[in-house]
C-alpha cells in the first residue's frame, strides 16, 4: 500500500510564536481543570475551573499578557467543544 502524496495528507501541524509559548504551555496544563456537566448521553465543558488555574498561574509566574491569552483560548476552546456537541 503507496502513502498517499503531502498534498494529499491533512496537516493538522501548527506554528506557534515563540512570544507565545508560555501562554500556550499554561493552556496545555490547563487541560484537566475543566468545568464540566455529564448527564445520560451528554458531556460539556463549560470552563475552566478559575480558582484551580490561579493555582497555575501563580505557580508559574505569569504575567498579566499571559492570564489573557488564557482567557481567549478558553473562549475559543468552548466555542470548538460546543461545534463537537
Amino acid at each position: 500500500m503507496a502513502l498517499p502524496e503531502q498534498d494529499e495528507q491533512e496537516d493538522d501541524a501548527v506554528e506557534i510564536w515563540d512570544i507565545n509559548w508560555p501562554s500556550f504551555m499554561a493552556f496545555l496544563a490547563c487541560e484537566n481543570q475543566w468545568r464540566v456537566a455529564a448527564g445520560f448521553g451528554f458531556f460539556a465543558r463549560l470552563g475552566l475551573e478559575w480558582p484551580a488555574v490561579d493555582v497555575l498561574i501563580r505557580r508559574r509566574c505569569l504575567s498579566d499578557r499571559e492570564f489573557e491569552d488564557l482567557v481567549v483560548m478558553e473562549a475559543a476552546a468552548l466555542e470548538v467543544f460546543a461545534e463537537d456537541r
